[in-house]
């Protein structure tokens, strides 16, 4: 039965990478109405319910594994996913936290992990993901981008925020956004000659694909600062489009940074490849 259990696990898994979530769905309920003792079809079926955005369906079946067996790192994610979801924040944080001690957390669900803090208001939680994240792989250059972020949520001192931006630039100097980034701290302080070293290779078509309204905006002054017109009218250009699609930005509007790409909290351009 054990090797029925895992040929027909097998095949959903296999359907879920394809994308073909309905026919693994199907295939793990109809396995299930035979044997409900199968507790790693129960966490699949869970996965696929959360693919699918039904949250209590996918909590119902990962409880359902839990009870049969340990789930795997992406199934205690999702289930503390569900809870946080239900509004069940603090045991969702309880269940994140032991995900971020767990030696077997993949450094991409730490970092998935991070964000969901953040969003409960414990960007002090996440600064300790993104920490625990550049520890297991320390040649990867996301964690420590991200880390400048929730670590300038929580005040940090600028010089250690500084540092986490530059190793990111340093470990992925081809990662545009990274070095966007760094440039919007280095303006924040006022040196403007530092934050146009970081962006001064940039090209327009870079510019027009990476930056937002909110880095435009302070990519503006720096190229005006060091007299590097044709990037400042790439970016004067690219903010006029954005406005006419977005609106114009409040000059309200405090600056912040995104984990996912550069600072702004206006848009989620999207996230790099990890090679």
């Amino acid at each position: 039965m054990l090797s029925l259990e895992f040929a027909v696990c097998s095949a959903v898994a296999t359907l879920r990478a394809q994308g073909m979530t309905a026919s693994a769905l199907e295939l793990a309920t109809l396995s299930l109405q035979d044997d409900t003792d199968q507790g790693r079809l129960w966490e699949l079926k869970g996965l696929l319910h959360s693919d699918q955005g039904e949250t209590d369906d996918a909590r119902k079946s990962l409880e359902t594994a839990n009870s049969l067996v340990p789930l795997h790192s992406e199934g205690r994610f999702v289930l503390a996913e569900c809870y946080a979801l239900q509004g069940q924040v603090d045991l969702a944080r309880d269940l994140f936290c032991l995900l971020v001690d767990w030696p077997e957390t993949p450094t991409e669900l730490l970092l998935r992990i991070a964000a969901h803090f953040d969003r409960m208001g414990r960007s002090d939680l996440s600064v300790q993901a993104c920490r625990k994240a550049s520890v297991r792989d320390a040649g990867y250059a996301r964690p420590y981008y991200e880390m400048a972020y929730y670590m300038r949520r929580c005040q940090y001192p600028t010089h250690l925020v500084e540092s986490m931006a530059r190793r990111a630039v340093h470990l992925d100097p081809d990662a545009v956004s990274y070095r966007i980034g760094l440039a919007v701290i280095l303006h924040s302080l006022d040196r403007l000659q530092d934050a146009y070293d970081a962006v001064s290779e940039i090209s327009p078509r870079q510019l027009q694909r990476n930056a937002c309204q909110c880095c435009l905006t302070r990519l503006v002054d720096v190229y005006e600062f060091a007299g590097d017109r044709a990037r400042s009218a790439i970016c004067r250009t690219r903010l006029q489009e954005m406005a006419a699609i977005f609106g114009p930005l409040p000059e309200s509007e405090p600056e912040r940074l995104t984990p996912t790409m550069h600072w702004t909290n206006r848009f989620e351009l999207g996230r790099e490849s990890r090679p």
